[in-house]
């Protein structure tokens, strides 16, 4: 092994390209995050992040690139809220038609979850919606991380519910 490289002997060495010259000026002067992890790669000389060694090209991209973790959370967010409102419809129709008498406090615990959870739907969608350039700021995998991340918990309280409900029934 070759102390200096730390290639092993008779291994040619990595490919090294040189930075594109308009790359090099860009970055110079601007505040810019790898589009994989996030790093600033102000002032970067390499074509390639120095953090991930993501490759870096300069190029033109719509402001729409990356609206997928920001779809998956919208999308969660806007479901969970027609399905608890249609749920919570269901619900009370059936206690105001039988007297409040079904189920006791089973439904009205089980109908409360589903507003409350509803509730918490919707102020998260509102947030989403109001700070969608925010999602602009974050690196390529914050966007999906964050995005999985309140898909499944939107999930995860609605499947608690519902178990908490067949448990008690």
């Amino acid at each position: 092994m070759d102390l200096v490289t730390g290639q092993a002997t008779g291994e040619p060495a990595p490919e090294r390209r040189e930075a594109d010259p308009l790359l090099v000026s860009f970055l110079a002067s601007r505040d810019v995050r790898c589009p994989a992890c996030g790093y600033n790669v102000r002032g970067v000389r390499a074509p390639a992040c120095p953090e991930c060694d993501e490759p870096l090209e300069l190029a033109l991209l719509g402001t729409d690139r990356a609206l997928g973790g920001w779809l998956l959370a919208i999308v969660a967010c806007a479901l969970a809220c027609g399905a608890d409102l249609l749920a919570a419809a269901l619900f009370l129709a059936q206690i105001i038609s039988l007297g409040g008498l079904i189920g006791g406090p089973v439904f009205r615990f089980t109908l409360g979850a589903i507003v409350a959870i509803g509730v918490v739907c919707a102020v998260s969608l509102s947030v989403l919606l109001r700070h969608r350039r925010d999602w602009d700021r974050m690196s390529s995998r914050q966007r999906w991380r964050t995005g999985t991340a309140v898909g499944f918990t939107v999930f995860a309280a609605h499947a608690v519910v519902g178990i908490l409900f067949l448990l008690s029934v």
